[in-house]
């Protein structure tokens, strides 16, 4: 059986890059900068082998990846087969067969069958507790396929460690450099090593816990040993030419009472359910200024506009007093979601409002030059996927970043995101 398939677009110099040098180690970690065309990079390494693929995504991506094939390639529709969609079937002429992580149980087979296994968003493998990451790492250590792409441009979303699992993963291949797991047996050694640990006393129901975390960056020099044969990035401004990105904080005067959190060392020790309630108090008391505001864009603009929220309650308020507006949360059905994201790009729609966690990866919004955050996510990487959204390749205008802030709960976000930020672009 041939399962060839053909580029039908040509890759830009740095996606050619990826695939020699995918060819060259086998397995390999693309951490390309979100909007560099990751998909494309993986899809060319599966033409450039000439095998059967199977890809990985999160379930809110599966039909993306049918699109790009068929965008990408010669393959015919009939050749892709995705999990749990009953209007496919798996036939001997399949050549792409596309699962996602929740169904990873129900696809372990197609880790066999597959010459090439492709992961997207791979930082849903961060988790080695998790039941996907083990299925994951069981699938491949036992199939061992002849090709092994991760794609992940936050790899590192929150805390150095995240990068234990995937480098594990990696160390299954005899062929490109050292394995992580000759000198870290466990993530926690990996972290402590690579890592500060901060030791933090905090009462649970009047009981001192001890609560240990990693936080910042040491022995970079010897982490990047680790990179080596494995990990390629590159950002933006090194290799295409996208339109400026500029960023604006906008001050908002609303009355939320959330002066406890003042003492950001005290916040620490908070519990994190009491926390997000304040977050997302803070993030509906606002929601109206930024639907006048988004409201504003479109009229000196007359281009739709984007808005992110990390909060689901925001997201309905602020939808609900747009006209030609849509909104995607984490409960919009996956058919649903790809509609809304054409009619978007189509000019069908103004404006569309997101939850930063069911829309920041994996789409592409180019159609709007300005994205406005209600409030943000906790995690930097998050965030800087969201605002890839409109900055990307086939954005051709400048695009502007606004940032609504006036509360206790935002400038306290906005120092601890520059924090970690700084960690992250040291180990990226």
């Amino acid at each position: 059986m041939n399962f060839n398939m053909n580029l039908t677009a040509k890759p830009f110099k740095h996606q050619q890059d990826f695939i020699e040098f995918s060819d060259k180690y086998k397995w390999t970690l693309c951490g390309d900068e979100m909007g560099l065309g990751k998909t494309l990079s993986a899809i060319g390494i599966s033409v450039s082998m000439g095998g059967k693929t199977l890809v990985v995504s999160p379930a809110f991506l599966k039909f993306n990846w049918k699109a790009e094939f068929l965008k990408f390639t010669d393959i015919e529709e009939s050749e892709i087969f995705i999990v749990g969609d009953r209007f496919t079937k798996l036939t001997k002429d399949t050549k792409v067969i596309i699962t996602s992580y929740s169904r990873l149980k129900l696809s372990m087979e197609y880790f066999s069958w597959a010459d090439h296994v492709i992961a997207d968003e791979a930082h849903y493998l961060k988790n080695l507790l998790a039941k996907r990451t083990r299925n994951f790492h069981n699938g491949v250590s036992k199939a061992h396929p002849a090709r092994l792409t991760l794609l992940s441009g936050t790899a590192v979303k929150n805390r150095v460690a995240e990068f234990y699992s995937l480098l594990k993963l990696l160390a299954h291949c005899p062929s490109n450099g050292k394995k992580i797991s000759d000198k870290f047996r466990t993530e926690a050694n990996f972290a402590r090593h690579f890592s500060n640990e901060i030791v933090r006393n905090i009462n649970v129901r009047g009981r001192r816990v001890e609560l240990r975390t990693y936080e910042g960056l040491k022995n970079e020099k010897e982490l990047r040993t680790y990179f080596q044969k494995k990990y390629m990035r590159r950002l933006t401004r090194d290799v295409i030419d996208l339109p400026a990105l500029l960023e604006r904080y906008v001050e908002v005067k609303y009355s939320f009472d959330d002066k406890e959190l003042e003492n950001y060392e005290q916040y620490k020790g908070k519990k994190e359910g009491h926390i997000m309630a304040i977050k997302r108090g803070s993030a509906m008391a606002k929601a109206s200024f930024t639907t006048d505001y988004a409201k504003n864009i479109f009229e000196e603009t007359n281009r739709p506009v984007v808005i992110f929220s990390d909060h689901v309650d925001p997201v309905h308020i602020i939808a609900s007093g747009l006209k030609r507006s849509a909104y995607i949360t984490g409960s919009t059905k996956m058919e649903d979601r790809h509609a809304i994201v054409s009619d978007f790009q189509s000019g069908k729609l103004d404006y569309l409002v997101a939850t930063i966690g069911a829309a920041s990866t994996g789409i592409t919004l180019t159609a709007a030059q300005d994205l406005v955050f209600n409030d943000m996510s906790y995690i930097p990487a998050d965030n800087a996927q969201a605002s890839k959204r409109i900055h990307r390749i086939g954005q051709n205008n400048t695009c502007r970043i606004h940032k609504m802030c006036g509360s206790v709960v935002d400038r306290m976000i906005m120092t601890s995101l520059t924090s970690k930020q700084e960690v992250i672009d040291k180990v990226l």
